[in-house]
């Protein structure tokens, strides 16, 4: 349907309506998606499949370099009562984000974690418990 105008007393029809723009599409996997569990009983080296996991862990923790992308996450939970260790891999950088504070972290007992890669080699670090 177009415009119409009024062009020396007739009504004319002009041209076609404007296109209306179109919604923003919801997010895949986004807010309110649910996340698979791993449990790993002995220490471990994350790997690609745990983008996007939640990992039980009862034991140490190492993030290693080139296996994630930038944007991808990883939660950590310490399903122990205990401190556990959540350890950058060679040639990985772990920082503690608001800090300039870089390298090894500890998860107090009960404790969750979320990594974020920001690099293939780069990686921030927070949560509760984390120390």
């Amino acid at each position: 349907m177009g415009i119409k105008l009024r062009r020396d007393g007739a009504w004319v029809e002009v041209g076609g309506g404007l296109q209306g723009v179109q919604g923003i599409q919801g997010l895949s996997g986004g807010v309110g998606a649910t996340l698979s569990i791993s449990s790993q009983g002995s220490a471990y080296t994350l790997t690609a499949s745990d983008a996007g996991t939640i990992v039980k862990m009862s034991a140490n923790v190492t993030i290693p370099q080139n296996i994630f992308s930038a944007g991808e996450t990883i939660i950590i939970y310490n399903d122990t009562s205990s401190p556990l260790s959540i350890t950058q891999g060679t040639g990985a950088t772990l920082r503690l984000p608001g800090t300039s504070s870089t390298g090894n972290r500890s998860l107090s007992q009960r404790g969750i974690a979320t990594i974020l890669c920001i690099a293939s080699n780069e990686f921030l670090i927070t949560g509760t418990g984390v120390y």
